[in-house]
């Protein structure tokens, strides 16, 4: 039942960095409705820090990006809203 049991361990020299490449402006245009154009202006604004994590996590970096700008968008027509019926 117990016995000895053999292990090896062995080294892979390969890149944990992806090849893969990521349309960063055409992805968050398709997640938020924008235009390329649009989401290019947005990036340009954001932090060097904050868009260098870009580098580290390319689709979390996407992910959270499309998920801010639809968030604020999301207030802004219920601002939009608030300032209609306010003004009736």
């Amino acid at each position: 039942m117990f016995g000895k049991v053999a292990s090896k361990t062995e080294v892979a020299n390969i890149s944990i960095q992806s090849q893969v490449t990521y349309d960063l402006i055409g992805n968050i245009a398709d997640d938020t409705n924008l235009t390329r154009k649009t989401v290019a202006r947005i990036l340009q604004g954001i932090n060097a820090a904050v868009f260098a994590q870009f580098k580290l996590n390319p689709e979390a970096f996407i992910r959270e990006m499309s998920r801010i700008i639809n968030e604020q968008q999301a207030k802004m027509v219920i601002q939009g809203l608030k300032c209609v019926f306010l003004f009736k």
